[in-house]
Order: C-alpha cells, then structure tokens, then sequence
C-alpha cells in the first residue's frame, strides 16, 4: 500500500510538471485561443462564396481614392497598436453570425476590403464570409493583411 501511495503522488506530480511545461511552450496558441482567433477555424466556407483576395498595391490605389472602407478583423488589442488609417474594427470575436453585421452602419457603396494578421490569420477570410452572407456585394481579403501593409511604408495610425 505504501508503494501505492508513492507510486500515485509521482504520477501527479509528472502530469503537474508536464501540464506545466506543455503550458509554456504552447502559450501563443493558448493566447490566441483566448482572444477568440480560433473561432475560424472550426467553420467552413462555401468554396464558391470565398472572398476574393486585393493585393496590397490595388488596396492601396482604392485607398487612395477613397472608394473602399478598411476593416480590422484582429483584437482590439491589436488593432490599438496600429492599422491601416482609417480602418474600422470588427473583430472576428464579435461576430456570431452574419446578423450582426447587418445591423453596423457600414456603406454598401463602397469595396470592403478585410484584413488581419496575415499569414496564417483566417479571421479576415471568415469576416469577409459573413459579410458576404450578410449582403455586402463587393467584399475583398487584403492578401498578407496588415504586416503587408505596414512593410510598404502605407499610411497607419494607432489609438
């Protein structure tokens, strides 16, 4: 029995160090989880109601021009550091169906182009989804989001 006892406390304090160390090589995912950035991950798109992908020089010419309205797709967070000046944020976490959407006062006479993070960000994908499904006509994903757009020098702002 006492062998037993023994035995057990080892065990848990194997899984108490293990749990501890999976912690902290996970943390990035465990942070992005916890600001909702998964929730894409688990819905799947329409192939044929895919967002068409803007690159960021015909972003920018649209810009420019003022014929496209810039939403932020990523945290609050983030978006406080810095986006593309202009931009509205929506995150993606505040979003539980394309519902929501209809009831923002956001201009159907202009391209809407969604951003996020870039690379293997989807947020901006899954927003730009529920506007389409929520009756926005003209709707396009910024390709390399918003690192693309800062690396080129393009005009930002942070709150």
């Amino acid at each position: 029995m006492r062998n037993f006892l023994k035995l057990t406390k080892e065990a848990v304090f194997i899984l108490i160090i293990a749990s501890i160390i999976g912690v902290f090589f996970n943390i990035n995912l465990i942070r992005k989880y916890a600001d909702y950035d998964f929730k894409g991950d688990f819905l799947f798109l329409e192939e044929d109601a895919l967002p068409e992908l803007i690159t960021v020089y015909e972003a920018e010419e649209l810009w420019q021009r003022g014929e496209a309205i810039f939403i932020d797709s990523r945290s609050e967070e983030e978006f406080k550091k810095g986006h593309i000046l202009g931009a509205i944020n929506i995150p993606l976490n505040s979003i539980n169906s394309p519902q929501d959407l209809k009831n923002m006062d956001i201009s159907q006479d202009k391209i809407i182009i969604a951003y996020c993070s870039g690379g293997d960000c989807k947020s901006s994908f899954y927003l730009a989804y529920f506007l389409q499904k929520a009756g926005f006509r003209n709707v396009k994903v910024l390709e390399g989001g918003w690192p693309k757009w800062f690396e080129n020098g393009l005009p930002w702002e942070k709150n």
